[in-house]
């Protein structure tokens, strides 16, 4: 075969794919303006999707004001935590109109509850494949969020079942994989597709005067530590508070943790961080919206510390990253599946002394500078290129393309 009659094939198997599936249906008990990770992370794939050719149309829940593009159609429910709507699709189904009117190729949800449910339902009413992405631990957050035991073990089993409706599974790290299992989940058709990388942040970075944030925060010390994320009880900032105290205590005072976020815990967070004598070495900033004021934040921090076990692929480590600031956390975690310690980032034990311990260590580090400037090596695919992994993922659920 010539190179023009393979450049032909592979051409024509291109068209072929991009025939066989055209709309995508997402499906998600979460979304913007909510500010996790899993709310961005589906705004970069459904962009990057529609940037390579293709339609989505996302179902969320109703939020109070949402400054929507024309793609969300928004589905009423009711707030049943500080963060968190419960949308109720099976109450109010204007939904249904609107999906049957968008008609889609195959139908995506990235969530537990109703949504989850809605997409199965419509998967089936309207002989469309189905496929699911998982991008919570979904046991910790209903324990945070539900707290009653056999509720919570009734609401993993219905998302074992919701699940195993799919054709096809993808998760964010491998370490949810076995979480996967642990909720009762039995298929075997699971697979990894890591977050991408929003590299315009670092564009951002690079007009942002870094003195000029100091200047705003009053951040005046030489070690800059940085989280960013919600305030819950799950991130354990509490911990890092602790953390911070034992480093103190040991005769490192030279140093500020700035805290952006709001949440749950942001009032607790603040009382301990004054009862520890942490109350000049701790930043609380609040959200901070304006991608230029954040990304100038990391630019001027030290570290970005997240010692959370809830998190998969947190994309808050790469954007850190993109702005030159390596992570640690937990060592056996799936925020640590990018991270080599001491060579691209840090990672410790989950216990307050030896957390500390390593705190200490990154601020007398003399190799510091060799994994700050490797760090670009943690960052990921663009979400460009994320996309097109999905892409691929969507066509094995079509019966033509399935594995063997």
């Amino acid at each position: 075969m010539n190179v023009y009659m393979l450049t032909a094939n592979i051409l024509g198997g291109i068209v072929a794919f991009m025939d066989q599936f055209k709309k995508i249906a997402i499906f998600t008990d979460t979304y913007l303006p909510g500010v996790g990770g899993t709310e961005k992370a589906l705004k970069y794939m459904s962009d990057a999707l529609e940037n390579l050719g293709y339609k989505t149309r996302i179902y969320a829940p109703r939020y109070p004001d949402q400054n929507d593009d024309p793609k969300v159609f928004r589905v009423n429910g009711v707030q049943v935590h500080p963060t968190a709507i419960m949308a109720l699709p099976f109450l109010f189904r204007s939904w249904e109109k609107d999906l049957r009117e968008f008609d889609p190729d195959i139908i995506h949800f990235c969530s537990a509850s109703g949504m989850a449910k809605a997409a199965v339902y419509a998967s089936k009413k309207l002989c469309k494949p189905l496929v699911a992405t998982v991008h919570t631990k979904y046991g910790m957050a209903f324990d945070d969020t539900v707290k009653v035991k056999p509720v919570v073990k009734f609401m993993l089993y219905l998302c074992a079942r919701r699940l195993e409706a799919a054709s096809r599974v993808s998760v964010v790290s491998k370490s949810q994989i076995e979480d996967l299992k642990s909720y009762g989940f039995r298929g075997n058709n699971i697979e990894v597709i890591y977050n991408g990388g929003d590299f315009s942040s670092a564009r951002a970075a690079e007009k942002c005067d870094v003195d000029l944030i100091r200047e705003k925060y009053g951040i005046k010390r030489s070690h800059v530590f940085i989280f960013v994320g919600r305030l819950e009880k799950y991130k354990n900032t509490a911990f890092t508070l602790n953390c911070l105290k034992a480093v103190k205590d040991s005769g490192y005072d030279d140093f500020q943790f700035v805290v952006v976020g709001n949440g749950a815990c942001e009032k607790r967070l603040k009382k301990q961080a004054i009862k520890l004598g942490l109350a000049e070495n701790v930043i609380f900033t609040g959200l901070i919206k304006d991608k230029k004021e954040l990304t100038g934040l990391y630019s001027a921090s030290t570290l970005f510390i997240l010692p959370s076990v809830f998190d998969n692929d947190p994309l808050v480590i790469s954007e850190a990253a993109l702005n030159g600031s390596p992570s640690l956390v937990l060592e056996n975690t799936g925020s640590s599946e990018r991270i080599k310690d001491g060579v691209n980032g840090y990672t410790a034990p989950f216990n307050e002394q030896d957390f500390a311990a390593k705190i200490i260590y990154i601020m007398n580090d003399g190799h510091y500078e060799d994994v700050k400037s490797n760090v670009e090596t943690i960052i990921p695919e663009s979400w460009q290129d994320v996309a097109k992994n999905y892409v691929k993922f969507y066509l094995k659920a079509f019966p033509s393309n399935k594995e063997s």
